[in-house]
């Protein structure tokens, strides 16, 4: 909240050097005037478990970081949760655990291991699932909020079969083979998810039996394969989805393909009522305010994915990466391979007043009292205004005491 920041960076022996600095996997924090390192390869690791009658196993109590630190967040008390995804001198099959630093003790404490060891809360809320991890990006994710109330991780919950489940404070709010909202199809993957500083969540991912894509925000459906991409527009959204962000004002923007034409058919969307911006559009190369510099939003080939992460700032800035072409189809700023992006962008959009403008309108009046009176009755997540994960009373004087300000 101060505005520190912490990061993993693997060392080399100098500026230009080629080999590996002593314990080169770290995390360094920025304190607002010079830089620390908070933790490192190499150093011990508290709480983990280690199993004999595992492959490689031993006794506990010896484990050390391994070169695979990362997905840090920095609370405000100055400890770090981070994940380790290759841990040394414990079992092949418990290599990978979630962490926090504590910038006290400078203990790096386990929080959640991987090995079949750990619980969550089932998404029934009625009982508890084994719970491990699997590999890939949104796996490698984990993030906790800068008060330390909130954290999600991608993982995998144990049974007959396993589920790929999205977590949120110890307790799956999405998982494989269960509808993520509903009147929606049942979930496949997670493929991504962020969660913002006041705990505020989206996530989307893929349908178990089916092509395409679902996107939620705090558990609600905000877009999904085949829907319009705003209301009353004959342009769907496609298969795929790019990301789903949002801020602390309220404000949501999705990204993803439609059914338009190849060479114009991703989009990005405002709070369901808007489009910002979409394949093809032009981009203001050098900053001039002016849109002359025959550079637009795309590749060589009409067919490929051109937006891809996001994320969106509490002072109406949408930052994210894409890949350019000039006026002629051909490809900026050298090849891309693999749909690496070559730009790093920024917009600058007309956002809602703040949390208590509900329907996004820009002004706060009474249709957003309506609509989350509306959304309160119904119980639906919604209305969990103080994101506790429960809709009660609460949230009705904490969006009246909001509402009462005014934008």
């Amino acid at each position: 909240s101060s505005g520190n920041f912490a990061f993993s960076a693997h060392a080399r022996d100098g500026a230009s050097g080629t080999l590996d600095a002593a314990n080169p996997q770290r995390i360094y924090k920025w304190d607002g005037t010079g830089f620390s390192i908070v933790a490192k390869q190499n150093d011990p690791l508290t709480g983990v478990l280690d199993l004999v009658s595992q492959p490689g196993g031993g006794a506990s109590g010896d484990e050390i970081a391994g070169g695979a630190l990362g997905s840090v967040s920095l609370l405000d008390n100055g400890n770090v949760g981070f994940m380790d995804a290759s841990m040394v001198n414990i079992a092949f099959t418990m290599t990978r655990a979630l962490f926090y630093y504590n910038s006290t003790s400078g203990v790096n404490a386990m929080y959640h291991q991987v090995g079949g060891i750990d619980t969550v809360t089932n998404i029934t809320n009625t009982g508890t699932n084994t719970f491990t991890f699997s590999t890939g990006i949104a796996t490698d994710r984990f993030v906790t909020t800068p008060n330390g109330a909130h954290a999600m991780f991608i993982g995998t919950a144990v049974g007959s079969p396993s589920r790929s489940v999205l977590v949120r404070d110890n307790r799956v709010i999405v998982q494989n083979g269960v509808a993520p909202a509903p009147g929606v199809l049942v979930a496949g993957t997670m493929t991504n998810f962020e969660l913002l500083p006041n705990g505020h969540w989206t996530a989307w991912g893929t349908y178990a039996a089916a092509g395409g894509f679902w996107a939620l925000k705090d558990g609600y459906l905000i877009a999904r394969t085949g829907d319009p991409i705003f209301p009353g527009s004959t342009e769907l959204w496609g298969s795929g989805i790019r990301f789903a962000v949002s801020n602390r004002n309220g404000d949501v923007l999705v990204a993803g393909n439609t059914n338009a034409a190849s060479n114009i058919n991703e989009v990005l969307v405002l709070n369901g009522t808007t489009v910002l911006l979409r394949k093809g559009s032009m981009v203001d190369a050098n900053n001039n305010n002016i849109d002359d510099d025959n550079v637009f939003i795309g590749r060589a080939s009409t067919s490929n994915t051109v937006l891809l992460q996001g994320a969106a700032s509490d002072d109406n800035y949408i930052y994210f990466l894409s890949t350019i072409r000039n006026g002629a189809g051909t490809d900026l700023n050298g090849t891309s391979v693999a749909y690496d992006p070559n730009a790093f962008l920024r917009l600058h959009f007309a956002g809602s007043c703040g949390p208590a403008d509900f329907d996004h309108s820009g002004v706060v009046d009474f249709f957003d009292y309506l609509d989350f009176v509306d959304a309160f009755s119904q119980g639906i997540l919604q209305a969990d205004f103080n994101i506790d994960g429960t809709v009660d009373f609460f949230d009705y004087l904490d969006f009246v005491d909001v509402f009462s300000i005014g934008c």
